[in-house]
């Protein structure tokens, strides 16, 4: 919940959190997802998957993903 706040004060505004297998991720910072692109703004492992939390502002955001 501390996060979600952090990032709104931010200006965060998430689009989407996806779920794959921690293994087709490779620490990219943007995602193609329906044709749109967008960045990853944050990650969290969950057992063999990792959730990527992703806005529409893809390549404008650097963060330290964790």
């Amino acid at each position: 919940m501390r996060d979600t706040y952090a990032a709104f004060q931010a200006g965060i505004k998430p689009a989407w959190k996806i779920s794959i297998f921690y293994g087709d991720y490779d620490g990219e910072l943007s995602v193609e997802y329906d044709g749109i692109e967008y960045s990853v703004y944050r990650t969290y492992i969950e057992g063999d998957n990792i959730e990527l939390y992703l806005r529409k502002d893809a390549g404008t955001w650097q963060a330290e993903l964790t």
